[in-house]
């Protein structure tokens, strides 16, 4: 993902530091959050696991504050998936939009709590 972390760069300056200095992704002109994201866009496909692009991507759309578009771009966890920051990214996004959350949402950030009957049930779903 070094491609990625390059058009960040190239787009906000030095990453680590962009949260306390110039410039801010809302300091970013309309074209230029554009060009970003279809250059991150670009990037589909060229790696095998597309679930971390989908990620990055989902978070450059949230910072950008198209939760929409974020929220399409991140994935749903597996029932038995123990990613708990993914599930709460993905409920946060809902709420913030106005969605329901389903249960798979829910249970996913317990999943540590589920019952061997409570798995069964998932698995077959």
């Amino acid at each position: 993902m070094a491609e990625y972390n390059n058009i960040l760069h190239k787009y906000l300056g030095n990453v680590p530091k962009y949260y306390n200095d110039t410039p801010s992704p809302i300091d970013l002109t309309y074209n230029q959050r554009k060009k970003m994201i279809n250059e991150l866009r670009s990037l589909s496909g060229k790696y095998k696991g597309e679930y971390y692009y989908h990620l990055s991507l989902s978070d450059t759309y949230a910072l950008f504050g198209d939760y929409e578009e974020a929220l399409k771009h991140c994935s749903a966890p597996e029932p038995l998936q123990t990613w708990t920051l993914l599930s709460e990214k993905r409920l946060n996004l809902k709420v913030r939009l106005g969605y329901e959350c389903d249960a798979l949402d829910l249970v996913t950030l317990f999943r540590k709590k589920l019952t061997a009957y409570g798995k069964n049930i998932l698995m077959k779903s």
